[in-house]
């Protein structure tokens, strides 16, 4: 996985992106192992009376989102030495392996050793989905707080009310994406069509206050807020009322 193999002499800045491109493509990899790892463990929960396999998936979820970290801070790393490559002086001679070490280390230890897990793995979208879709599995009622030892401020925004209207259609969200750039979500046809409609390939996030850009390609589904969705309508459905007047408010706390 390491991208110092690459590292000799003074690497040709080709060479660093060359090393970054890699490390993109392999967070592809992990994000497709995730999906198959939680689809893997919502079947396990449906039959399983004990979720020991249940639970070693879940620990294999946690593998990946450090490995993720991991791949992040290397991609980091080698785009610091490109700048210091770029910005060299004639003639001047480092040690770049010795430098990619350092700064990979520095980073990694503020990983392992710094962080607390609900910082590590409470702010992943992808392990906050394997614990929502294994918990709706014999659950009717949101997902509680994840971690036992969060702060009250955490708790705070574990609870907090998040609207499952788009800013955009001011509808129930349809399909709804999420900006990677801001982590605002829209219904995804009407932030597409925002976007083409403006000609360009980006446009400023339509949250108040919010100075991002959305492109086409910063947009991925939203899977916990399409299931928040289903099954409050769900809910409305079940009460026997049919008035598109349910759905313009609402809310839920998760």
């Amino acid at each position: 996985m390491s991208a110092r193999s690459g590292i000799s002499g003074a690497p040709p800045v080709a060479k660093l992106n060359e090393l970054m491109t890699e490390t993109d493509a392999m967070q592809e990899k992990i994000k497709r192992a995730m999906v198959a790892c939680t689809g893997a463990a919502v079947d396990l929960e449906e039959v399983e009376e004990e979720g020991a396999q249940v639970q070693e998936l879940e620990a294999g979820l946690r593998s990946f989102v450090d490995l993720q970290a991991r791949l992040a801070i290397e991609k980091g790393t080698l785009d610091a030495l490109r700048r210091r490559v770029t910005a060299q002086a004639a003639g001047e001679d480092e040690d770049w392996a010795a430098i990619y070490d350092r700064l990979n280390h520095e980073e990694w230890t503020k990983w392992t050793d710094d962080l607390p897990d609900q910082e590590k793995y409470g702010r992943s979208d992808a392990y906050r989905e394997f614990r929502e879709r294994v918990w709706e599995v014999n659950h009717n009622e949101p997902l509680p707080p994840i971690f036992n030892d969060a702060s009250d401020d955490e708790l705070i925004v574990n609870t907090q009310v998040v609207s499952l209207i788009c800013p955009l259609t001011r509808q129930v969200f349809y399909e709804p994406v999420k900006s990677a750039a801001c982590g605002h979500c829209y219904s995804k046809a009407a932030i597409l069509d925002l976007i083409r409609q403006s000609g360009t390939s980006s446009v400023p996030c339509p949250i108040p206050g919010c100075h991002a850009n959305v492109a086409m390609g910063s947009l991925q589904p939203d899977r916990v807020l399409e299931r928040k969705v289903a099954r409050h309508l769900a809910v409305v459905r079940a009460s026997g009322s049919q008035d598109d007047d349910e759905y313009e408010n609402l809310d839920e706390e998760v």
